[in-house]
């Protein structure tokens, strides 16, 4: 028996799936997040080792058949950064025939099988990757919760939790997202919002999942929630634009997506469908777990085997 293990690593949770050298997909585990540039080494360690190890157990399969583990990880960029912390804790949990990559760049293969055109990838955080004619690639934003990450789940999230904030100063009307906002984190003091925001000195992980909220509220017609969400599909519009001009890529350049954001949410991808008329947005070929089973094809000599 000889396997790959292909892994989306982003900064909610990790996707681990074992492949056959025939392309079946014989097990799938979801686990936490590996992004080891925001979460505990350690952490992110044991959640990639519990994802491989359960994987394996449910197929029945044993780590001597693993041929190459094949992991696309938002903790390393496109251009390999991050990528030798990425192998040496891969190398901890147990595996030493690893290719590891930025997951954005697995998402692009997934998505457009890594031909010229521009991906959006917008989960937690975000991120826009072009390649161009030439096989070079260009990245706009990625810059993390702190400095951009424009359209995440994170930023939709933080924007949601700002407004709460206005509605206690009496700088905003409450309504219903604001509304669900306070009743999901028992927030209604500013007190409340300081200790949930900054007393555990990490970031607090229900920020991300707050986007649900909001994209609840829009589809129930909350103009406030509208409102951010279509900033969101704007704003990756606009990391598009730039990355598709950088690559000179030319008009009607192709374009797609991946992320729970921009895959889940209505909202978002009309408003970044609508901002990008230049374009031919289609929805991914693959999920990005398929782009690190290609690339670890790729590594192997193997033909992937895709539907």
């Amino acid at each position: 028996m000889e396997l790959l293990i292909a892994i989306d690593g982003g900064g909610t949770r990790t996707r681990t799936v074992v492949f056959n050298r025939e392309g079946q997909r014989l097990a799938e585990v979801e686990s936490g997040p590996s992004n080891h540039l925001t979460y505990n080494r350690r952490e992110v360690r044991d959640n990639l080792q519990a994802g491989i190890v359960v994987a394996l157990h449910k197929c029945g399969a044993r780590a001597e058949h693993v041929r190459l583990v094949a992991a696309g990880l938002a903790g390393v960029d496109f251009d390999g950064e991050g990528r030798q912390e990425a192998l040496a804790i891969l190398d901890r949990a147990g595996y030493t025939n690893v290719i590891a990559l930025g997951d954005m760049v697995t998402a692009h293969y997934g998505a457009l099988g890594g031909e010229p055109g521009v991906l959006a990838l917008a989960g937690t955080g975000s991120v826009t990757l072009a390649r161009g004619m030439a096989g070079n690639w260009i990245k706009v934003d990625g810059w993390g919760y702190l400095l951009g990450d424009e359209g995440s789940a994170f930023w939709i999230g933080r924007q949601a939790l700002s407004s709460l904030c206005k509605v206690l100063d009496g700088r905003l009307e409450n309504g219903p997202l604001t509304l669900a906002v306070s009743e999901r984190l028992h927030l209604r003091s500013f007190a409340e919002v300081v200790a949930f925001t900054y007393g555990s000195g990490r970031i607090p992980p229900e920020i991300p999942t707050l986007s649900i909220l909001v994209d609840e509220a829009a589809e129930a017609g909350d103009p406030l929630a509208k409102r951010i969400l279509q900033d969101a599909g704007e704003a990756l519009a606009a990391c598009t634009s730039a990355a598709a001009r950088q690559a000179a890529l030319g008009a009607n350049f192709r374009v797609s997506y991946a992320g729970a954001v921009l895959r889940g949410s209505r909202t978002v991808r009309q408003a970044f469908r609508n901002a990008l008329p230049e374009a031919t947005v289609t929805p991914p070929a693959h999920e990005p777990v398929v782009g690190a089973y290609i690339l670890g094809c790729r590594e192997l000599g193997w033909e992937p085997n895709l539907p």
